[in-house]
């Protein structure tokens, strides 16, 4: 036994804010805590969840301490068992455990007691302070052991704080060892009140109305984490445990080596490493032969780039990861692989990804290299409605040893302010108030104790949800390696966001669905069944437009709305500035839009004009030849850090990574200082190697691969070509598919600019979704309208239930047309409120009330109707067999064109009968003569009516805020008129004075001055009127 002088005990209980709503430090305030309390080792103690434990692990290395993992379980909030893993074995089990209290039903908790009877906790030590738990948990060791020594034993935790005399009297008692448990929740001064805010917003109260809010949690309970000095005296009566809690700490496998390296991965079908390869080599050879036909230009490189990067994929043992994506993908063809692996050959002969490597110049290194440790990342797109069957494959096919990647969901934004703001009783009101002015002034707004409380919760969790795509596969069950619990979808969920996933050594897979694929299938589809189906674009396979002069002219138009990847204000705009957009240009324009590189786009578009510049060292111009000398790419840091500075392909990996992360982070520094010195020796100036570096950072927040451009390209050519040659079939599919970056009011207006009239929803007309009509019927609805007709789908009505669609869909399709009112309702049954939102909607305009009237029944009259309707069913089974005809009281009128109006935005959500901005043009000249400015022009002129001051009627349909340079709030704006959409901008004194106005969105009267910025035009607002009732 250790000298207890001389030995400081372990932080056993260390509990961090990833015990959602009841914690207050992250886990690098404990481990700060920690070392600088003086422990030495510390675990990790949070209550039911192992959510922080890659931050915990690399937030101790960094301080120096042993990383312990453990866990409790809690009852009615309160531990009544802790688990701490000694061994891999150990952890594994801890996992099982969690995975089964997560799934549980709240109703009828989990108890991780009665495993532990049966199965024991070999791996694990087990503490706890409830006399029942420790007799259930001592009669089943020793059943089971026999002669109980050493872990084998639950100990009796003696918790840090007052009254530890109780549970040492029930230790001899029970004849149990006693376990040392310095722990707490209270870290720092703000910790008390940060618990306070948490509970409150918990349990949905106020902070006034918290139970026993005047002593609750204060400093000095027991919550209080005690310095390792004051851990000391408080256990200085029970050497016992103390040293059974150092024994603990010395004993326990440090935590990270729970973790798994080499990353984890299942091996293909159970084979070898060296059959899986064999097999992928193989199958890169049928890809070649397929990808590569003889007459190909880059077919003489395709051997030794295939065989530098299968020696890479060998050495690394992912050979049976690119079998696996392979498999995933061969269930659903209609594909788009994308990020850093489209940038590898073998991706490519796989199928995995569509762009060529060798063609484009794709930087395989990117993706992975000689000195990479980390997993590759294969992303890949399916259309958005079949990803779910995808994934249901995924997750039958590895059962037990698949899951999602977790979404660690914080408080941020303006949850930040309102739930606060609730909890200290202000009133719900006020909200929008405050945080508008929040985002426009920031916390120097707020009420000084709202400030306060907000800055409490920065960065804290809230709830765990799931990743967009990230899909986890592991050898053996995924409880080996993380706890598991249930997704909203039905599908596991692992521990772990992203970065915590890859630091736990699991190969993340993505798989994302993607609403562009769904309507290249769908506008695919319609083009085979034409009768002369035009020559490949009716083939997904075959369908590659990038050269095909229809296509290219659309984007260089700028006219890209609806087209995925290049359909942002921001996009249209440089396309515009640019002119030029065949396929490698497109490359470029969706990379280096990205909010560091401002400064960097308009000398792209000069330098590519033909301007000329100073041209930098030959080896850094080679690299950058194509972009004019510009970095456009992720991977362009690497190649001229390698290139200007001599890094080597690892150094300049870790360069591209750190540069998006902090920007004054001191590994950044390091960089720059190695950076400098490398283009010193390789003969570059200061001049030349600060321009260089400022172009590096350039890249600093999110940016993109080059290969993950190239993938979207093609993508976006595909759909140009669609709307260039077959602009009903794409409006109608993008519309059917959930739209874009737009609203669905958006898309609605441009296929009415693109030639098409959008006709409204009709029982007797529509089918599910929207869908070019050129049939006779619809040729006189659509006169003026030079491509003819789109019909609107029945789904388009707000609240009508999928099945109410399609019953009504079918019965038309079984039954013929509805004649009549009546007759709908006999054959469908509605209740009122989906009957009223059809009628509302204009769905049921033009039927007669009965069968053999005349005349179509207004509106108010058919919703009078379904009382009469449902009484007479009652009684008789069926209305319409025995009224010809039913007269709605003469008192009921038709309602006004207005209210029509109106309730198509109300029930449908869109706009049909009218270009939206046209309602407001007797509100816009009444404004613009009240107000003394011009009279409203049209966006149409604003090319000829440069820098003069006009105003212009808006409906809102895109925004976004950024900082300035100096930190300040500006925005850009996209408003549609009946012309197009045009786009302003809103620099910050104008947008401070707009923005509570702005933020109501709906229409307004911009005023300000059209400026041309080389080629591209938008309005600089000085001033702005509101056009809605609500700001009259």
């Amino acid at each position: 036994m250790c000298d207890f002088e001389s030995s400081v005990p372990p932080l056993l209980a260390a509990r961090t804010h990833y015990s959602l709503m009841d914690g207050a430090g992250s886990p690098e305030d404990v481990c700060a805590f920690a070392a600088e309390g003086g422990y030495g080792a510390v675990a990790l103690m949070d209550a039911g969840n192992l959510y922080g434990f890659p931050a915990f692990i690399d937030a101790a290395a960094k301080r120096g301490l042993k990383a312990i993992a453990g866990a409790s379980f809690e009852r009615g909030g309160q531990v009544y068992l802790r688990a701490w893993a000694l061994t891999r074995r150990g952890y594994a089990l801890l996992c099982a455990l969690l995975s089964r209290s997560l799934a549980a039903d709240p109703a009828h908790p989990y108890d991780p007691v009665t495993d532990l009877e049966a199965d024991g906790w070999n791996g694990l030590a087990v503490a706890s302070g409830s006399e029942s738990v420790l007799v259930r948990l001592a009669a089943s060791a020793s059943v089971r052991n026999g002669r109980v020594c050493g872990w084998d034993r639950p100990f009796v935790a003696l918790d840090s704080g007052p009254g530890l005399s109780a549970p040492a009297r029930l230790a001899r008692r029970l004849g149990l060892p006693t376990l040392a448990v310095a722990g707490g929740s209270l870290y720092g001064e703000d910790d008390a009140d940060r618990l306070r805010l948490l509970a409150a917003i918990k349990r949905r109260i106020t902070l006034s109305t918290l139970p026993g809010v005047s002593s609750w949690r204060e400093p000095g309970s027991a919550d209080e984490v005690p310095v390792a000095v004051r851990a000391m005296a408080l256990f200085s009566a029970y050497p016992e445990a103390v040293e059974a809690a150092r024994r603990l700490a010395d004993e326990a496998e440090p935590a990270a080596s729970f973790f798994s390296s080499p990353p984890a991965f299942p091996a293909w079908k159970g084979q070898p490493d060296e059959e899986a390869f064999r097999r992928l080599r193989s199958l890169c050879v049928e890809g070649a032969l397929r990808r590569y036909p003889p007459e190909c230009v880059h077919r003489a490189n395709v051997s030794a780039r295939l065989d530098r990067e299968l020696a890479i994929i060998r050495s690394k043992g992912f050979s049976g990861y690119f079998l696996i994506v392979r498999d995933i993908v061969a269930a659903c063809p209609r594909t788009c692989g994308r990020g850093s692996a489209a940038s590898s050959i073998v991706s490519y002969l796989l199928g995995l990804t569509h762009v060529d490597p060798l063609e484009h110049d794709l930087f395989f290194e990117r993706f992975l290299n000689e000195g990479r440790v980390d997993p590759p990342d294969i992303d890949i797109d399916f259309p958005w409605d079949e990803r779910p069957a995808v994934l249901a494959t995924v997750f039958r096919t590895y059962a037990g040893s698949s899951a999602m990647v977790a979404d660690h969901c914080r408080f941020s934004g303006s949850s930040r302010i309102r739930e606060p703001a609730l909890a200290m009783g202000m009133d719900p009101d006020d909200l929008d108030k405050l945080t508008t002015a929040w985002r426009r002034e920031g916390s120097q707004s707020l009420p000084p104790e709202l400030a306060r409380a907000a800055g409490l919760l920065k960065n804290v969790p809230r709830y765990i949800g799931t990743h967009p795509g990230g899909v986890v596969i592991v050898p053996g069950p995924i409880t080996d390696y993380s706890h598991v619990q249930p997704g909203p979808a039905g599908f596991p969920i692992l521990a772990w966001e992203k970065d915590g996933t890859e630091r736990a050594g699991l190969v993340k897979i993505d798989l994302l669905g993607n609403r562009s694929l769904a309507v290249l299938r769908d506008c695919i589809e319609l083009c085979s069944r034409e009768a002369d189906p035009p020559p490949d674009a009716s083939d997904w396979d075959r369908f590659d437009p990038v050269n095909e002069p229809s296509a290219r002219a659309l984007i260089e138009s700028g006219n890209t709305i609806g087209i995925f990847y290049i359909e942002s204000p921001a996009t249209r705009q440089l396309l515009a500035k640019m002119k030029v957009a065949d396929y490698g240009h497109l490359v470029a324009a969706s990379s280096i839009i990205r909010p560091a590189a401002n400064r960097y786009i308009n000398e792209y578009v000069r330098r590519l004009r033909g301007g000329d510049w100073k041209r930098l060292p030959e080896a850094v111009e080679a690299c950058l030849a194509e972009t004019y000398g510009i970095m456009v790419y992720q991977e362009d840091v690497s190649r001229v850090a390698m290139a200007a500075a001599g890094f080597s392909a690892v150094e300049a990996d870790g360069l591209r990574k750190t540069l998006t992360k902090k920007r004054g982070s001191a590994k950044l520094m390091a960089f720059r200082e190695r950076f400098m010195e490398g283009c010193s020796v390789n003969g570059a100036s200061v001049t030349e190697a600060e321009e260089l570096w400022s172009m590096m950072l350039s890249f600093d927040g999110y940016s993109f691969c080059k290969a993950h451009s190239a993938s979207y390209a093609l993508v976006s050519y595909r759909l140009a070509w669609m709307k260039a040659n077959r602009p009903g079939y794409f409006m109608a599919s993008v519309i059917n598919n959930g739209g874009g970056f737009y609203g669905t009011q958006a898309y609605i207006d441009e296929a009415a600019r693109l030639g098409y009239r959008v006709l409204p929803p009709r029982v007797n007309e529509s089918a599910k979704a929207y869908e070019v009509r050129d049939d006779e019927r619809c040729k006189p609805l659509a006169a003026g309208y030079p491509r003819g007709a789109i019909r609107a789908g029945l789904s388009q009505v707000r609240s009508a239930s999928n099945g109410m669609v399609e019953a009504i869909v079918a019965g038309r399709s079984s039954g013929g047309p509805y004649r009549s009112v009546v007759d709908f309702l006999d054959r469908i049954k509605p209740s009122y409120d989906e009957f009223r939102a059809f009628v509302r909607a204009g769905c049921m305009d033009g039927l007669a009330l009965c069968d053999g009237d005349g005349s179509p029944a207004i509106r108010p009259a058919m919703l009078w109707s379904h009382d009469r309707w449902r009484r007479t069913t009652a009684r008789t089974g069926r209305a319409g067999e025995l009224f010809s005809a039913w007269e709605a009281p003469a008192c009921i009128a038709d309602y006004s064109m207005s209210r029509k109006l109106a309730d198509e935005a109300d029930f449908l959500g869109v706009i049909l009968s009218a270009t939206p901005a046209s309602l407001f043009t007797a509100r816009a000249n009444a404004a613009a003569k009240r107000l003394g400015w011009p009279r409203p022009s049209s966006s149409a002129d604003m090319g000829r009516l440069l820098d003069r001051r006009i105003s212009l009627v808006g409906v809102a349909v895109a925004g976004k805020e950024v900082l300035t340079a100096e930190g300040h709030p500006m925005c850009f704006r996209s408003f549609s008129d009946e012309a197009g959409v045009f786009e302003c901008v809103i620099f910050p004194q104008a947008y401070k004075r707009l923005l509570p106005m702005l933020e109501e969105n709906g229409a307004f009267l911009v005023l300000g001055r059209p400026r041309d910025d080389m080629g591209a035009v938008a309005v600089h607002v000085e001033d702005a009127a509101s056009l809605n009732k609500s700001q009259r």
